[in-house]
């Protein structure tokens, strides 16, 4: 999600805090510093576009409306419109989802549209593979 160069800053922590973060850390495999790097980026992208959470599954972790589908999710479904609309209200109306939904995954993507072409990329290549496993089951069973 985030420019692989990096460069050391101090920081302080409270002890509290900083435990939080190490346990954090440790229960995910991940060094103290991906961690902070991690959440101080999803924070700021969840106070920049407010309504973007970050949520954990088994792909990751990606950023998804409150409440609602994933951001790439949203933006895969207006891609599959035939004739989008121009405005959040009538894509919301075409695609059955709510106005502020849309609103907000058009603004994520308007900042971040490598990282969500890259979950639909993602998502296309995993239903390929799943197509085809269906499609030898599905001869298996003739």
């Amino acid at each position: 999600m985030y420019d692989m160069s990096t460069r050391a800053v101090a920081v302080r922590f409270d002890e509290r805090l900083l435990e939080q973060v190490k346990s954090f850390a440790q229960t995910r495999g991940m060094s103290t510093s991906a961690v902070v790097q991690t959440l101080v980026g999803e924070g700021i992208r969840s106070r920049e576009i407010p309504g973007i959470q970050f949520r954990q599954g088994p792909a990751g972790v990606r950023p998804s409306v409150a409440g609602g589908l994933d951001v790439w999710e949203v933006i895969s479904q207006i891609r599959d419109l035939a004739e989008p609309s121009g405005s959040p209200a009538g894509l919301a109306g075409q695609l059955g989802l709510r106005e502020r939904d849309v609103a907000i995954a058009l603004e994520y993507y308007g900042r971040y549209p490598e990282e969500i072409n890259a979950w639909i990329d993602a998502n296309e290549r995993e239903a390929t593979v799943a197509r085809a496993a269906w499609a030898k089951r599905k001869a298996l069973l003739k």
